[in-house]
């Protein structure tokens, strides 16, 4: 029999420049179930000092600070390669600026001001997936445990989808060419079948381009009631 590992918190550090802004998410880190509060930053300048000298699982990541900005500190992340995940917490609305963050591998974007329950509950998402990822048997993933860690790495709740890291990225290409190649409008079903990826698989992506506002779905009623996508 497996002796299952020992579990340990996760390393939790919040990046803002608003004195108010840190106390709330640092709170909601102590709060939180699993998760250590590391430590703070100020700009993304203190940002990598911390985290030259103290490990972290987690940046809890504003955008607008000065010295080094959000956008800055995600595009260092990923140019060092990383294994650092993000949540963005930003009062930066705008589709560009989010689908830029998305792109760039962020577990989840909230919108301050940011609701205390929503923010707990994307650590509770952020824990599940981080959980899976660390703890997990070793070997090969099923195809319905690889779209349950992918619907896990998006923070699925209320906020805007996220976890576009390399992997996903590629899966959304491939969703986005299956639709230049199917006949508009066109189904969940027909967009699986065209990417090669199952359908709930293709619904989750259909979803996010909804979101990023490349494409829009209607709803459509078969006899019995049940929606077709």
């Amino acid at each position: 029999m497996r002796r299952e590992a020992q579990r340990r918190l996760i390393e939790a550090l919040v990046v803002d420049d608003e004195a108010a802004s840190l106390r709330i998410h640092g709170g909601a880190v102590l709060r939180a179930p699993g998760f250590r509060f590391a430590g703070t930053a100020a700009n993304g300048v203190g940002m990598f000092d911390f985290l030259s000298r103290t490990h972290a699982d987690l940046v809890i990541l504003d955008l607008f600070m000065p010295q080094m900005d959000g956008l800055l500190c995600l595009r260092k992340l990923r140019a060092e390669a990383s294994s650092v995940d993000v949540v963005v917490i930003s009062s930066g609305s705008r589709k560009e600026t989010i689908r830029h963050c998305l792109r760039m591998g962020v577990f989840s974007y909230l919108i301050k001001p940011c609701p205390l329950d929503l923010l707990l509950r994307t650590l509770s998402s952020y824990r599940r997936f981080f959980e899976t990822i660390t703890y997990a048997e070793p070997g090969e993933l099923s195809q319905a445990s690889a779209d349950r860690l992918l619907e896990m790495s998006s923070g699925r709740h209320s906020d805007p989808i996220s976890g576009a890291n390399s992997t996903s990225e590629k899966t959304l290409e491939g969703v986005r060419s299956a639709l230049r190649l199917c006949s508009m409008p066109a189904a969940a079903e027909e967009v699986a079948e065209a990417a090669g990826i199952s359908r709930a698989t293709a619904r989750r992506y259909l979803a996010n381009l909804v979101r990023l506002g490349e494409v829009s779905m209607e709803m459509e009623y078969r006899r019995a009631g049940r929606p077709l996508h």
